[in-house]
């Protein structure tokens, strides 16, 4: 998850160097083209950060229900799990 994240901001870092390079010798229409590509993919980058730090954030609990699921029987188990 780490890895996507990081593709993802290099890919964001580098298409806004592309952008301050295309404002310069492009129309208006393709730059705005551009910019909104580039707030849908800022927008997704986003998403996807909130995403992985929930999942941290609930990975006791997530890790307490997959022990859980594969031994309910075993006391030591429930007894972290209730904590």
């Amino acid at each position: 998850m780490d890895r996507v994240i990081q593709m993802e901001m290099e890919a964001l870092e580098n298409e806004e160097e592309n952008e301050d390079e295309e404002d310069e010798n492009s129309e208006d229409a393709a730059a705005m083209d551009v910019k909104n590509i580039l707030s849908s993919r800022k927008i997704a980058l986003d998403i996807l950060i909130r995403r992985y730090e929930d999942v941290v954030e609930r990975r006791p609990i997530l890790l307490s229900s997959v022990m859980l699921r594969q031994n309910p029987h075993n006391v030591k188990v429930i007894d972290s799990a209730c904590d």
